[in-house]
């Protein structure tokens, strides 16, 4: 009886559960985010995975549980340092960085951050390393050698950037008028039909949209049957928040049901800001006081941010759409057009204008080191930006010194490091390839729709 009682107890210590540190990359990140995003949809959790295994870029921006595990064990200084934790937006992709419709004036456009999915309080410090780490596979991406030099000039750039917009009073959109880059953002000025046309038609939503090469940019799937959530959650936001009361026709379930001409499941298929993310489009009829024309809104699934998944922070006591959007208001400077989170059973949403002006610096073709030192100033003077709205800027620039610029090279070095290893791991593994095969079924599938 011993004997198979020690037997028992060898098996049970041999098979338990590896530590995090030893687990393969795909199962870290299944565990931290799999269960929120649907494991069983090919466009949730195997589409997220998908996208990791593409290339480290995208390994990087979708899979930032990761990150904020290792900051866990190696940015300790940081984390213990009380005052460098302040809020911030939380999300490396440049995805989040661009022009969105602002609040004023229908079709009026401001530049800055517009993604909050993964804000969380943390060290600001964790927030450049997000920035640095970022440009420096877009370079290698775009196979921009960097030597040593160009990475300590780019590191060098990012930090001067930062602290420089620190002490700036201004908003990101006249910080950055005379960046022909910005500029050309802000230039948009399509009429709203030019969105109703490229994503309807006789009033119901196209079941793709294709880029102007062709090729399919993202996926639209029939989602009628989820008009009851959509008007649930709408109703839930315009309940909570009296500026969005104030702009909406409607009001009610009801109302809003009665109002809906259509609704889709939409997949963004190549720099989506997070991957595998329910969002829904919601086609409705005349829903703003002010604009006499058929409006689109998205909304987005919204979950716990990496940072709180990881366990590098502790968990919001809101609905992780509430966080994002009350952390947008706080954040964007100015304000979007439409702002608001709802809430449908245990799951919750941001809902926003879906528009055809709004851009972002994320497709930009980013082709010699100028250009990334370039997107460098940005990041680090809309990042600044954004921090000094925390109230902690003197704080902050107090820490920001030639020894905080040079811990930043070392620990994206180290932290590079461990993201390929991680990337070559997680590119190889079946449960990857596997999730690959589903989510580009589902894609094929969803395209060929007649």
């Amino acid at each position: 009886m011993r004997i198979r009682r020690f037997l028992g107890l060898f098996l049970v210590l041999a098979l338990a559960p590896m530590t995090s540190a030893q687990q393969r990359p795909y199962e870290r990140v299944r565990r931290s985010v799999g269960a929120y995003l649907g494991e069983r949809d090919p466009l949730g959790w195997p589409l997220r995975s998908y996208c990791m295994s593409r290339s480290p870029y995208t390994f990087w921006v979708s899979g930032q549980d990761l990150f904020f595990a290792w900051c866990k064990t190696h940015a300790g200084d940081w984390l213990g340092d009380q005052k460098s934790i302040i809020p911030c937006h939380g999300n490396a992709s440049l995805a989040a960085l661009g022009s969105y419709a602002a609040a004023g004036a229908f079709g009026k456009l401001a530049f800055g951050i517009q993604s909050f999915d993964d804000s969380c309080p943390m060290p600001f410090q964790c927030e450049v390393l997000q920035g640095l780490v970022t440009l420096r596979l877009i370079a290698e991406q775009n196979r921009i050698a960097l030597d040593g030099r160009g990475v300590d000039e780019l590191c060098d750039t990012l930090s001067k950037s930062y602290a420089a917009a620190l002490s700036s009073p201004r908003d990101a959109t006249s910080y950055f008028a005379e960046d022909a880059w910005v500029a050309k953002l802000l230039a948009a000025d399509s009429p709203y039909s030019d969105c109703l046309e490229r994503y309807t038609s006789v009033g119901l939503f196209r079941h793709a949209i294709t880029g102007a090469d062709g090729k399919p940019r993202e996926v639209l799937r029939p989602a009628l049957d989820s008009v009851d959530l959509v008007a649930g959650v709408l109703a839930d936001a315009i309940a909570k928040s009296t500026p969005l009361a104030r702009q909406m026709r409607y009001a009610t379930d009801p109302d809003l049901r009665s109002g809906t001409r259509d609704v889709v499941r939409r997949t963004v298929l190549e720099n989506a800001v997070s991957p595998g993310a329910k969002e829904y489009l919601v086609l409705l009829a005349r829903p703003l006081r002010e604009v006499d024309h058929d409006v689109i809104l998205l909304l987005r699934q919204q979950i716990p941010s990496a940072a709180e998944r990881a366990g590098l922070v502790s968990r919001d006591a809101r609905a992780p759409a509430e966080r994002a959007s009350s952390d947008a208001q706080s954040m964007m400077e100015p304000g979007a057009c439409i702002s608001g989170f709802g809430r449908a059973g245990g799951e919750s949403f941001t809902v926003q204008l879906f528009d055809p002006w709004s851009a972002t610096l994320a497709d930009r073709e980013i082709k010699d080191s100028e250009a990334v030192l370039h997107l460098a100033r940005i990041w680090g003077g809309v990042s600044g930006l954004t921090h000094r709205q925390s109230g902690h800027e003197q704080d902050i620039a107090a820490r920001m010194t030639p020894e905080l610029t040079t811990t930043l090279k070392d620990r994206a070095d180290a932290f590079l490091k461990q993201l390929h290893d991680d990337f070559e791991k997680t590119s190889s593994d079946p449960a990857a390839h596997a999730d690959a095969d589903s989510a580009k079924q589902a894609i094929d599938a969803a395209m060929n729709r007649p």
